[in-house]
């Protein structure tokens, strides 16, 4: 089958991992869902293409499946990082510069 995008048979099937989260706040408190579809490519213009099984689409469309802590208990507050937008990451600064072998020193 050609590629619907370009016309290419050049495609190739791959083996896939993915995991779903949940937008917004309130997907925090859900948990997320993995699948493991079978990915077709185009190795021409890079259309990626698969197909969600049927309970896992279901489940997307009612929004995932609720979690409930322990015992009763709250979620534990989470904590923003400090952003740096200038390079569009999350800084650790417990992290110090990479060293002469490619790795951080902490």
């Amino acid at each position: 089958m050609a590629c619907v995008r370009c016309a290419s048979n050049n495609q190739m099937e791959f083996s896939t991992e993915m995991v779903f989260h949940f937008p917004g706040l309130q997907g925090l408190d859900r948990e997320c869902l993995f699948l493991y579809p079978k990915v077709l490519v185009c190795l021409h213009c890079g259309l990626s293409q698969f197909t969600t099984p049927v309970a896992e689409k279901a489940l997307l469309a009612k929004g995932g499946m609720h979690l409930r802590p322990a015992n009763g208990g709250t979620f534990p507050a989470i904590e923003n990082p400090p952003r740096d937008h200038s390079l569009g990451g999350v800084r650790n600064r417990s992290l110090q510069p990479l060293a002469d072998d490619g790795f951080h020193r902490s």
